[in-house]
């Protein structure tokens, strides 16, 4: 076994290890975040809900295509520019957006939790 079907194997059991514990960690999150009682009136509910969409969105597109090219040995993103242009796109934007929900549900929590009344009352939807 040489090194290039080591790699290939380890890019499919370790991709669908993380594929699987990805969507179901992400779909979990979607469903306490909707369920709850104060996800209307809470803003960082609100952001950990768009965050974790956007992360189940990110690890399908970014997992599926990697898993399916190891598996069959044909790359799209070899062979299509306009599917390698429009992969790499959607995945820094969805990196970053995802980072930002993240932020932005650590910058509420600061808000919230603050004395100052001017503070807390930046922390509404």
């Amino acid at each position: 076994m040489d090194l290039i079907e080591l790699s290939r194997l380890i890019t499919i059991y370790v991709g669908c290890f993380c594929l699987f514990v990805g969507i179901c960690g992400n779909s979990i999150n979607i469903f306490v975040f909707s369920t709850m009682k104060n996800s209307k009136k809470i803003s960082s509910i609100f952001y950990f809900l768009i965050g974790s969409i956007i992360n189940l969105i990110y690890i399908l597109i970014n997992l599926i295509s990697r898993v399916i090219s190891s598996i069959t040995e044909y790359d799209l993103t070899r062979s299509s520019s306009v599917w390698c242009k429009i992969r790499q796109c959607c995945l820094a934007t969805l990196c970053g957006i995802g980072l930002s929900c993240c932020c932005l549900a650590a910058m509420d929590q600061y808000l919230r939790t603050s004395n100052k009344y001017l503070l807390r009352r930046l922390s509404d939807i």
